[in-house]
Order: C-alpha cells, then structure tokens, then sequence
C-alpha cells in the first residue's frame, strides 16, 4: 500500500496541468478589458505614426491624418464604458474619449459630448476628473463651458473644483 502512494503522486503531477490546460479562458475583467484597448490602441497608433513620418508625399500624410486609430477606438472605449457605466472602467475609458488627441470632426464631437455627459451622469463627484477640467478648459465650446460649471457645482474636491474654475476662468 505504501509503494502506491509515490506513483499516485507522480499521476497527480502529470494530470492535474493536463485537467487545468482544458479549462476554459477566463473573462478578462473589466478594468483588463480597459488596459488591453488601451494597449491596442497605443499598438495602432505607434504605426500610424511610423506610416506618418514615413510617408513621401503631403497627400499621403494628409490621407493618414483622417485616418489616425482614435476614430476606430473611441467607439470601442465608448461601448465598455456603456455596459456598466458606474465603475471604474468605465471612467477610465470615459477619461481616454476626452484626453486622446484626436482629430477634429464632427463625430469626435459628438463621442466627446456623449463621454461627458456620462461624466457628469455617473462620475461627476469623482476626484480624478480634475484632468479632465483642466483639457476642457482650453475647448471653448458650449458643450466645455457647461460640463465645467456642472462639475463646480457638483463636486465637492476643492482640487477639482480649482480646476473647474481655472478652465472656466481660461
């Protein structure tokens, strides 16, 4: 009985990695899912730029420039911010739609608008939006103005409020 337990031991140590490799993949988490777009995007981006500084003519980059990746992600980083809109992912990629450079164009307008009213809808008393005041206050648009003033009036972090007044007061 004593000479089964060794090879009882080496068949565990055999099948349990076989048992675990046919265990299906695991859900990344949300805040994953947010890191790995936003890794994706950097990927796309970095090759836009290559492709940028690598193109002979005005006409390409001009072509390139319409192209940049922030049109193709921004929905993207839009949807996760959609599926669960309070949580921290959601802010994050809320945060990425405002921040990311982008080019201006009527849709990006428009994802910008839609990004902060979900802002003030879900995350207006959230300390970590100062970032946001501060990018906001160089936009002057309606739409900036009165995100600032809800955000001065909601929030109650004096460093976000400062913010909010500095990008109104700009």
């Amino acid at each position: 009985m004593i000479r089964l337990i060794p090879v009882f031991l080496a068949s565990l140590a055999f099948f349990v990695p076989a048992l675990l490799a046919d265990e299906p993949p695991k859900k990344p988490t949300r805040d994953q899912q947010y890191q790995n777009l936003q890794m994706e995007y950097e990927t796309a981006a970095k090759e836009s730029r290559k492709a940028f500084s690598d193109a002979k003519t005005p006409q390409e980059r001009q072509k390139l420039t319409k192209e940049y990746p922030w049109a193709k992600f921004a929905p993207r980083f839009m949807e996760l911010a959609e599926k669960q809109p309070k949580d921290g992912a959601a802010f994050h990629a809320l945060l990425w739609v405002i921040n990311t450079p982008h080019p201006l164009t009527t849709d990006s307008k428009e994802l910008q608008k839609k990004a902060m009213k979900c802002l003030l809808r879900d995350h207006d008393s959230n300390e970590k939006i100062a970032p946001v005041c501060a990018r906001l206050g160089m936009s002057p648009d309606e739409e900036s103005q009165q995100f600032l003033s809800a955000i001065l009036e909601k929030n109650s972090h004096r460093s976000v409020k400062a913010q909010a007044c500095l990008g109104l007061a700009a």
